[in-house]
């Protein structure tokens, strides 16, 4: 049973991956044409890079091939993000969940408060020399 049901997380981790990296890869694309000026400045600084290696059909090629490598790279990572946040948000949402803190009831009196403060106090806690030790472990009695 264990196996079955790592087996259906890991497929639906994966489609979600390969679906969500299509997603934005869409998205990205729509930025790499010939009419935005960022896009125009990082294919010349590629295609002059290799121009130097080859001629400047094969430069221009590869300079595109590296872009969408890139452009594959960068969509995949947003993906895996996304991926990462929705599995966080079921972590998060199990009942009984022992990630999140918990509210701890403040068990200390009001009026200790008050004591420790007060000038009569501060004369008993000076005449005692282990006084704040016992509650440190260091092995007084």
């Amino acid at each position: 049973m264990r196996n079955q049901g790592g087996g259906v997380g890991i497929s639906v981790v994966t489609t979600l991956l390969a679906r969500r990296a299509q997603a934005h890869q869409t998205v990205l694309v729509a930025h790499m044409t010939p009419y935005d000026a960022a896009f125009q400045t990082q294919q010349h600084a590629i295609q002059t890079t290799f121009a130097s290696q080859a001629g400047t059909v094969p430069a221009t090629q590869k300079a595109l091939a590296e872009s969408y490598h890139l452009l594959v790279r960068q969509s995949t990572l947003l993906a895996y993000i996304d991926n990462f946040r929705w599995l966080a948000a079921g972590v998060l949402s199990l009942p009984g969940n022992r990630f999140l803190p918990e509210k701890r009831p403040n068990t200390a009196p009001r009026n200790d408060c008050a004591l420790i403060h007060s000038g009569a106090n501060e004369r008993i806690f000076a005449s005692d020399p282990d006084f704040g030790q016992r509650d440190r472990g260091l092995g007084l009695p």
